[in-house]
């Protein structure tokens, strides 16, 4: 099949989000802490309201009110999140202010105004060290075990048994970051007359997206438009919205003004939501002649410092994809 985009995109008529311009936009840069795991004992923002070009900048607590969308609703329900810390950083990269200036310059200059006294807590920084004894993430995740799911025949451990071969094996599916080309973006914009909230974004799944960012507001979906123009990969990590494009629509309605974000490189490894990291244990039982009678799969799976949109979805389908082709009597 002809290809059919490639002249406009090798000829720059290409309309990625960070390439537009709304005259007038305030630029938005975050704040993100350095630690893993902290409390925030305080926040300092004078220097930085003070900054040239700096037109307003706000902490946790003026965004407290608004959660992150929950995850599908065929999966467990996390703990809750804000588009910005309140109180204490679950994973290095977490926002804890932002800062809107009159240039994106401007704005990067004035994040290492911002002062922050942490408190440091102890940190686990693998599924080993996360088990029975590791520091609390959530108080709504005892354990730090986000949930359990069981799928499949609940007769495997019996099928098992009655194999007179078997192979056991234990994998590490280590952790992955997309980076995509083009990193998050968004522009947020709101009509005051219509009270309609425009958001253009990096977001490949808009319907979902649009609904997400609606819901997190408290507005209905009428009154939110979201376009999705060219997308500069993905992998996974564009699925649905992130904290920024919601803290964008906010700031965009209570401000009236244009607001745009474009992540840097940095900032995409360490946000951008990470793929894998799963260990995988494995038993699979055969028939003399070598036919699989039964396969028995135990996952476990590092799901970072929140539930994200995806929830339980990764693991999951790494479930439904172990016995690959074959048709296994009992897994």
């Amino acid at each position: 099949m002809r290809r059919v985009e490639d002249e406009r995109l090798m000829t720059g008529g290409s309309a990625f989000t960070a390439d537009l311009v709304r005259p007038g936009a305030l630029h938005m840069a975050l704040v993100r802490s350095s630690h893993a795991h902290a409390n925030i004992r305080r926040i300092d923002v004078g220097r930085a309201r003070a900054a040239p070009g700096v037109a307003h900048v706000l902490t946790g607590e003026a965004v407290a009110h608004i959660n992150m969308p929950a995850p599908p609703a065929d999966t467990p329900v996390g703990p809750p999140q804000h588009p910005l810390s309140t109180g204490r950083v679950r994973y290095v990269g977490e926002a804890v202010a932002a800062i809107l200036a009159t240039s994106a310059r401007s704005a990067r200059d004035a994040l290492d105004l911002v002062e922050i006294d942490y408190e440091p807590l102890p940190v686990c920084a693998n599924l080993d060290l996360a088990r029975a004894g590791a520091p609390q993430l959530h108080e709504s995740a005892p354990g730090n075990i986000a949930f359990t799911i069981s799928r499949g025949d609940p007769n495997v451990e019996q099928a098992l048994a009655a194999a007179p071969v078997k192979v056991h094996v234990v994998a590490d599916n280590p952790r992955i970051n997309g980076s995509p080309i083009e990193t998050s973006a968004v522009i947020a914009s709101y009509d005051q007359f219509t009270g309609e909230v425009t958001v253009e974004g990096t977001i490949q799944s808009p319907l979902r997206g649009r609904a997400d960012i609606a819901l997190a507001l408290g507005i209905p979906e009428n009154r939110l438009r979201l376009i999705v123009r060219d997308i500069g990969g993905g992998f996974g990590s564009k699925s649905s919205i992130y904290p920024e494009h919601v803290l964008a629509a906010y700031l965009a309605m209570t401000l009236h003004t244009a607001v745009c974000w474009e992540s840097s490189r940095s900032e995409s490894l360490a946000n951008m939501v990470h793929g894998r990291a799963m260990d995988v244990e494995l038993t699979l039982g055969l028939d003399r002649d070598g036919r699989m009678l039964a396969l028995d799969g135990h996952i476990r799976a590092d799901m970072g410092g929140y539930l994200w949109f995806g929830g339980s979805r990764s693991p999951h389908t790494a479930a439904l994809m172990l016995p690959g082709p074959y048709a296994i009597p009992s897994a």
